[in-house]
């Protein structure tokens, strides 16, 4: 039962990208008198929440966004009779209840711009309650904010802004990023001996390169998925300056997913205590 509850939490992400469906949540049980009978209301939401339930049921997957996506559709129906309510309301109390479709004609438009401003980067994409895709990590990681999608956009900043300086990268993909030849990128040096190596604390500072180290958000976060160097062997990231880098802020960000520190905020994350 605790493992279910647990998944359950991991699920919130439903009321973290969506954040209409969340604020038409409270509108509908605090301002809205029921228009329609509970037995139809049930028809419509049992299903999606029977879909909930098994995947945040599933240890396997539950941590992943996407398989709670059949829910969304039902809801959308659910919260349509908002509008629907509006035409029900008695004279007497427009008053109080007549902005209820007001409110959530706003809250539609909110999400819609939201969701319309982030448009190019989908996976990445938490709302502004949760902190906007900046913000995202501190709730969930792996496919729910990244996939890999930004290497492209590291590309860019790299001839933008790399200065001819080595990138030294740390990428969370299946794919090996070297067979793209993007010039000035390097595997990220500081490894650790091997997957059982869960070291969080340092023995000695290593060496840090000068040039730029360019982090996936799931290697940042300590997500355990091995690198690839350029003769595409695996190897994994070291752990120890992983939990004092998250609190600095990057010099950029590779869309949402690829954040960017330079070698002196590297040097730092190392000599910083953990506590």
């Amino acid at each position: 039962m605790l493992e279910f509850i647990r998944h359950v939490v991991v699920n919130r992400a439903a009321a973290l990208k969506p954040c209409f469906i969340a604020l038409t949540f409270i509108v509908r049980f605090i301002l809205v008198r029921r228009v329609i009978p509970l037995r139809d209301e049930l028809l419509i939401l049992i299903p999606a929440i029977f879909v909930f339930a098994v995947v945040s049921s599933k240890t396997g997957f539950s941590h992943h966004l996407r398989y709670v996506l059949p829910c969304i559709p039902f809801v959308f129906i659910w919260i349509s009779q908002l509008w629907y309510s509006a035409s029900s309301i008695p004279p007497q109390a427009k008053r109080s209840l007549g902005v209820v479709p007001i409110l959530a004609t706003l809250l539609l438009c909110y999400t819609t711009f939201s969701s319309l401003y982030y448009s190019l980067h989908n996976l990445a994409y938490f709302n502004e309650v949760a902190g906007g895709p900046e913000g995202g990590p501190k709730h969930l990681i792996n496919s729910n904010i990244d996939w890999g999608q930004d290497l492209l956009h590291l590309e860019a900043w790299i001839k933008e802004n790399g200065e001819g300086k080595r990138v030294y990268l740390a990428y969370d993909n299946y794919v090996n990023p070297f067979v793209f030849d993007i010039d000035g990128i390097e595997p990220w040096p500081m490894k650790r001996a091997s997957k059982l190596d869960v070291t969080k604390t340092a023995a000695q500072s290593p060496e840090i390169p000068d040039g730029y180290f360019a982090i996936s958000i799931n290697q940042l976060y300590e997500f355990p998925w091995p690198l690839r160097d350029r003769t595409n062997k695996f190897y994994y990231l070291d752990l120890s300056p992983l939990k004092n880098l998250r609190a600095i802020k990057p010099v950029a960000i590779a869309g949402y997913s690829i954040y960017i520190y330079s070698a002196d905020q590297i040097r730092n994350a190392y000599y910083l205590p953990t506590n």
